[in-house]
């Protein structure tokens, strides 16, 4: 008989991971921000509405009555059974795509161990002439920046670039110049993988009600440092310019196919619907569990973290325009660069950045 899980908040602690995951945390501002700021809230909300909820309930359900795996469950219209067999493929791509992104995490997590914060440093092997340590209390009235070798000078705009965005494309990443160049071999995210898979391993091992606990931690921990992040960002110098680039509407982009079409992706990625991770948590219910108010509650809380993460990264994001002596437009990108760049520069200049570092930056 199918384990089921202890308490009726298992299966909300366990899905609600995704909302406040990382993917969901640097989609959804810049696909906001792109796509017509606080105009994107009409199309986003009304796709939850009408397309992602009444495709989330029904797939919660069938797993919940049937109390099988996808496979298994649509099994029971032999003709679409292939249905069951794709949402597993999906599944395990997936899980290899956030293995990766979990191994960034881990290596910034050792990063922030060190006595001096690397990605607030040029004196680094990985970093450029054109490398500036960013500061809240630094003047705007040029480009400043303190190179590798420890002088001060001072460039264009386009020839400058953050400690923090060099120590994620090149310290973390070591990205190569193109196809024609492989680049080197990273050896601390290889590890860091390696820990992920085995973090994995020992959070499953005792079954899904073991597997819930563990995701009291992993789902309530991102929302508390989010919100310190929010906190934060918008007490930094030229955050409200970063909020206005978010927020301000541009009705006009509602014609557009391809606004609607992200909005319908980004409800769907986020709510994990299609993958068979919903049908297969949802089978580990009881019978008669009250699906339909997890569901609800689900999206209401996917929706509003998606919110506050807007708020979070483009509130820092107008600070590190403004430290660049540049717009917000360029220095907002979309992917997970968005997320590995803003907050690790956010959460450096917290009063209690020094909690996992001795020192919050190198002068």
């Amino acid at each position: 008989m199918r384990e089921k899980w202890t308490n009726r908040f298992g299966f909300l602690f366990v899905t609600v991971g995704p909302a406040v995951g990382l993917r969901n945390m640097w989609s959804f501002p810049y696909l906001c921000y792109r796509n017509g700021g606080g105009a994107f809230l009409i199309p986003y909300l009304i796709t939850l509405l009408v397309v992602a909820l009444p495709q989330l309930i029904p797939q919660v359900s069938l797993g919940q009555y049937t109390s099988l795996s996808p496979m298994k469950a649509w099994e029971m219209v032999p003709t679409i059974k292939g249905i069951g067999y794709a949402a597993t493929i999906i599944a395990v791509l997936c899980n290899v795509t956030y293995s990766t992104v979990l191994a960034w995490t881990l290596r910034y997590l050792y990063a922030s161990m060190s006595p001096v914060l690397p990605w607030m440093t040029c004196a680094n092997s990985w970093n450029t002439l054109g490398c500036f340590v960013p500061d809240n209390n630094q003047s705007t009235s040029k480009s400043l920046y303190v190179n590798a070798s420890g002088t001060n000078s001072t460039r264009n705009a386009s020839e400058i670039a953050s400690s923090v965005a060099e120590f994620w494309t090149r310290g973390v990443l070591g990205l190569s110049e193109g196809l024609t160049d492989i680049g080197r071999f990273q050896t601390p995210l290889v590890v860091c993988h390696a820990i992920t898979w085995i973090l994995v391993f020992f959070a499953m091992l005792k079954g899904a009600n073991w597997t819930s606990k563990v995701t009291y931690v992993t789902s309530t921990l991102p929302t508390f440092i989010l919100v310190a992040v929010l906190v934060r960002g918008v007490t930094l110098d030229g955050s409200y310019e970063g909020i206005i680039h978010f927020l301000k509407p541009n009705m006009t982009k509602l014609s557009q196919p391809q606004v609607w079409k992200d909005a319908v992706l980004q409800n769907l990625y986020s709510l994990s619907i299609g993958s068979g991770c919903m049908m297969t948590m949802g089978s580990f219910n009881s019978y008669h569990h009250n699906f339909m108010r997890d569901a609800i509650a689900l999206s209401v809380l996917n929706s509003c973290a998606s919110f506050v993460a807007g708020f979070a990264v483009f509130s820092t994001l107008g600070f590190m325009a403004k430290q660049q002596n540049t717009t917000v437009d360029l220095v907002a990108e979309s992917g997970p660069g968005l997320v590995f760049t803003v907050y690790p520069q956010a959460l450096s200049m917290m009063p209690g950045s020094q909690f996992c570092s001795k020192d919050k930056k190198s002068t």
